[in-house]
C-alpha cells in the first residue's frame, strides 16, 4: 500500500513538472514575433528603430533565378534610403530545391516558406523572408506577391514571360523595381498599415499610389516590358508616399 502511494506521488509530481514545461514552452512561444498576418502590419517595425534596429532579409530561390548583385544593391539602397535601421540592413541569399509544381496558390508558397525559411525576428534584429520560386502565380498577371507581414514571393516565370528578349541591364531594372514595389507593400504602401496623410489612394486598383510617376503605382506590376524596352530609370517613391513613411517612423 506505502509503495502504491509513493509511486503515485512520482507520477503526480512529473505531471506537474510536465505540465511546468509545457507552460513556459507556450509562454515563449507567445512572445515570439507575429510572421503569419497581413500585408503592411509590421509597417512600422520596418519604419522605426525603436524596437528594431537591423533587418535580416532572407532571400531564397529556386535554381535559375538567383537575382543579380546589382539587383541586390539597387533594393538595399532604397531601404537604407527610407527604414530607421542604424545597426544595418542585412541579405543572406540560399538555393532551395524545386519542386514538381508549376502554377503556386497562396498556400504553396506558405508551404514553402515554412519548409525552408531560417530567418526569424529575434532580439532587436527584425527578420523577413524572399523566395523567387520557378513557376508561376494562380493568378497569372501577377509578377510578386507580398503574401505575409514579412514576406513576398516572385515568380520567376511570369517575370521571364513579361520581359522577353531584353538586355540584362533591363531584367535588373525590373527585379529590382519589383522588390522596391512589393516592399512597399510591406511598409504599408499604400494605406496599408502605414496611414496616409494626404489622399492619394486608388480606389480603383487597390493598395496602389493614383500618382502614375509613382513606384507604388498599380501599372509598375503589370506594364513591365514597355518600362524594359524603354530603359526608364527605377522610380521612386512620390512626395505622399515619402511623406507617410516619414509620418509612420520612416526616413
Amino acid at each position: 500500500m506505502r509503495l502504491s502511494i509513493y509511486y503515485i506521488l512520482i507520477l503526480f509530481v512529473a505531471g506537474l513538472q510536465c505540465k511546468k514545461n509545457s507552460e513556459s514552452y507556450i509562454d515563449h512561444n507567445q512572445q515570439l514575433y507575429n510572421h503569419n498576418s497581413n500585408p503592411g502590419n509590421s509597417a512600422r517595425d520596418f519604419l522605426e528603430s525603436t524596437n528594431y534596429k537591423s533587418l535580416k532579409i532572407e532571400i531564397q530561390y529556386m535554381p535559375g533565378f538567383k537575382p543579380d548583385s546589382l539587383v541586390i544593391k539597387l533594393f538595399v539602397d532604397l531601404l537604407i534610403e527610407r527604414l530607421n535601421k542604424p545597426s544595418g540592413i542585412f541579405i543572406e541569399q540560399k538555393q532551395i530545391d524545386p519542386t514538381l509544381k508549376t502554377i503556386f496558390t497562396p498556400d504553396d508558397i506558405s508551404d514553402i516558406e515554412y519548409r525552408n525559411r531560417t530567418v526569424f525576428t529575434k532580439g532587436d534584429q527584425l527578420g523577413t523572408y524572399i523566395v523567387l520560386v520557378s513557376g508561376v502565380c494562380y493568378d497569372g498577371n501577377i509578377l510578386a506577391l507580398a503574401y505575409k507581414n514579412t514576406s513576398i514571393c516572385f515568380f520567376g516565370e511570369s517575370i521571364s514571360f513579361f520581359s522577353p528578349g531584353v538586355r540584362q541591364e533591363a531584367q535588373i531594372k525590373i527585379m529590382a523595381m519589383l522588390l522596391a514595389h512589393e516592399f512597399g507593400h510591406l511598409i504599408g504602401l499604400v494605406d496599408m498599415g502605414t496611414p496616409m496623410i494626404a489622399d492619394h489612394r486608388d480606389n480603383i486598383n487597390g493598395n496602389h499610389c493614383n500618382n502614375n510617376a509613382c513606384l507604388m503605382h498599380h501599372t509598375y506590376e503589370v506594364f513591365t516590358r514597355d518600362f524594359a524596352l524603354n530603359f526608364a530609370d527605377i522610380p521612386s517613391f512620390d512626395a505622399n508616399c515619402i511623406t507617410d513613411l516619414r509620418a509612420n517612423g520612416g526616413k
